[in-house]
């Protein structure tokens, strides 16, 4: 059933569909959907992606929460995707400007003071990659895979991935804008 017959089946419009189920089930709705079926329709989403990582006020982030035992890949992937498969395809923006774009750009946007940059007085999030290596491992049939070639993660200045595995560190902190 789609989105169309059920807010037909409600007497209501898509988009309220949408509203209601998220005030019913307390936001935990998840969507899952096919991913495009043929080559060509993945190349240009890809090309999509990287085209709009070359505007300079472009940002990037994961809608998708794992909220449940089956995650959008992009839970798990999102970043390195982008670093790793993306930017070796399409080497539309250099590695700095899409690092900048994952960062900097995003706490500036949000008023995250303190974040963003490797500066003095800001916090130690850092996540050391290595950009020839760093690539998602998530797919639709098993999407809970960590990614590899992120070998450290540091949050808050803790070591939260050491070797490519998560240390169990709970350094991080929920974020208010400033």
């Amino acid at each position: 059933m789609t989105f169309s017959d059920a807010a037909r089946e409600r007497g209501v419009s898509a988009g309220e569909l949408i509203c209601s189920l998220l005030l019913e089930e307390e936001l935990t709705v998840g969507f899952l959907q096919a991913p495009p079926a043929d080559l060509a329709g993945w190349d240009q989403t890809y090309r999509d992606a990287v085209d709009l990582l070359s505007r300079p006020d472009y940002m990037v982030g994961s809608d998708s929460i794992s909220a449940h035992s089956r995650p959008h890949p992009r839970a798990y992937g999102t970043f390195p995707r982008l670093l790793g498969r993306l930017r070796r395809k399409h080497p539309v923006v250099s590695l700095e400007e899409m690092v900048q774009r994952m960062s900097d750009n995003p706490a500036r946007r949000f008023g995250l003071r303190g974040r963003g940059r490797i500066e003095e007085g800001y916090a130690a999030d850092i996540v050391n990659f290595d950009a020839d290596r760093v690539i998602d491992t998530a797919t639709y049939d098993d999407p809970a895979q960590y990614p590899v070639g992120i070998p450290y993660v540091l949050v808050n200045g803790q070591i939260a991935v050491d070797g490519e595995a998560c240390t169990g560190s709970l350094s991080a902190q929920a974020l208010r804008r400033s």
